[in-house]
């Protein structure tokens, strides 16, 4: 393309580890890349090309950063097994997340059916397009959560249901409390 991405000034997301506890932030461990938008003339383009598992239904999310100049139309366009959908993504909030696209059939293995790109083509001249990571499927996540009694209120028989009993007896007039 006529512009080149380099490297962002910030954080981006890193799948370094198996499992992320307390204020541990995959989100913040890695790097992103960033473009300047263009109206018209050669899009510059960043692909992920996964490697999919076993042909069927996936979840796509992308990530990006925020910045204070982001496109407020990042043009994603996801390559599946029923053609091509694009979707204009607002980078000016929810960066630093994962961002769902939808859900589409893909076959396995690798190649250019299945992928995302990511242009710098926008409506506006000047502002900033971030790439930083994509995630095919969904998965059960890797945060390890420990277990705590914090919020929990003194009044837990509220929600005990062992001593309730519920009694139906055909006739539409019985209510039982």
């Amino acid at each position: 393309g006529d512009k080149l991405w380099s490297q962002g000034a910030g954080q981006g997301f890193a799948h370094l580890r198996p499992q992320y506890i307390d204020f541990e932030n995959p989100f913040k461990e890695g790097t992103y890349r960033a473009i300047e938008t263009i109206k018209k003339g050669n899009a510059s383009t960043a692909e992920w090309i996964p490697e999919i598992p076993s042909t069927g239904q996936y979840a796509v999310y992308v990530s990006y950063q925020t910045l204070p100049n982001s496109a407020d139309d990042a043009l994603y366009t996801v390559y599946h097994k029923g053609g091509t959908t694009q979707f204009k993504v607002n980078q000016q909030m929810g960066g630093g997340t994962w961002i769902y696209l939808g859900t589409f059939g893909f076959n396995a293995g690798r190649n250019n059916e299945c992928k995302v790109v990511l242009s710098n083509l926008s409506s506006k001249v000047g502002r900033i397009i971030t790439a930083d990571a994509v995630k095919i499927g969904g998965g059960m996540g890797n945060i390890a959560r420990r277990i705590s009694n914090e919020g929990a209120t003194e009044n837990l028989k509220s929600s005990d249901t062992r001593n309730l009993q519920n009694t139906h007896t055909g006739n539409i007039q019985d209510r039982v409390t």
